[in-house]
């Protein structure tokens, strides 16, 4: 009787083990692009506690509510093809030495560039690059850090990106601008009129056309008119509702 009970309890604690929480290090989320995960098996994966919440043909969202602060972990990847092309997440800045930490020496990852609010690295052996951004607040008010690993070699289709890449100003507000990265991300440095402060916005961002797409990691995403002047003007503009930018280059 004795027997069958601790059988009974070994394989009761086996199949509770089968499927553990995700846990947010960068290896667990590196492991999703090296093993070559198909969308619905990283829907899967970062069961039961990630649920869903926003599923269109550019980006898939996932949620933990279960934390008292805003974990997100987004999937973006190419409508066409389906190939993912990087995963970003968020977790509290308590954890960035860590994570540091993780990307260097244990994960063989060699630092690239470190300015501002940005830090970016490079796995040449993995094909695998990876950035963090320390400046964005969640809707706790507390500090939180975004954190991203995408694959080098995605190249995306779209002539036009030669053009979107690298930084717009708004003539005449320098301190409104947007940098466009080769790795399909942005950093948006933006004025809120109404908390009268400087706010830093990032996410991935999708060209298709002449309609480029932000992602943002915190919020809906938004869509803005990319396009050529008229007349023998060579220039490229951006343009919405609500901004207006030109290319350093001019």
């Amino acid at each position: 009787m004795r027997i069958l009970f601790l059988l009974t309890f070994i394989w009761v604690e086996l199949a509770s083990c089968t499927k553990q929480n995700f846990e947010l290090k960068f290896s667990s989320i590196e492991n999703l692009l090296l093993k070559d995960y198909s969308l619905n098996e990283i829907k899967d994966e970062l069961g039961p506690n990630f649920k869903l919440v926003i599923q269109d043909n550019l980006e898939w969202r996932f949620r933990d509510d279960s934390k008292n602060w805003e974990s997100i972990i987004t999937v973006t990847f190419d409508s066409t093809t389906k190939v993912i092309r990087g995963i970003l997440f968020t977790a509290p800045y308590s954890r960035l030495i860590e994570y540091s930490d993780e990307l260097e020496k244990k994960l063989g990852y060699a630092v690239i560039r470190k300015i501002n609010a940005l830090e970016e690295y490079k796995n040449s052996s993995k094909n695998l690059g990876a950035h963090i951004y320390k400046t964005i607040n969640n809707i706790y008010g507390d500090k939180i850090i975004l954190y991203g690993i995408y694959n080098n070699s995605f190249v995306s289709k779209n002539e036009n990106n030669k053009e979107l890449i690298g930084t717009w100003f708004t003539p005449h507000v320098a301190s409104v601008n947007i940098k466009f990265n080769t790795d399909q991300t942005f950093e948006f440095n933006d004025y809120n009129e109404s908390k009268k402060s400087e706010e830093l916005h990032t996410g991935s961002f999708e060209l298709t056309k002449d309609i480029l797409t932000l992602h943002y990691s915190d919020r809906q995403k938004q869509d803005f008119k990319f396009y050529k002047g008229e007349h023998g003007d060579d220039r490229y503009y951006i343009k919405n509702s609500t901004h207006y930018f030109i290319k350093q280059d001019y």
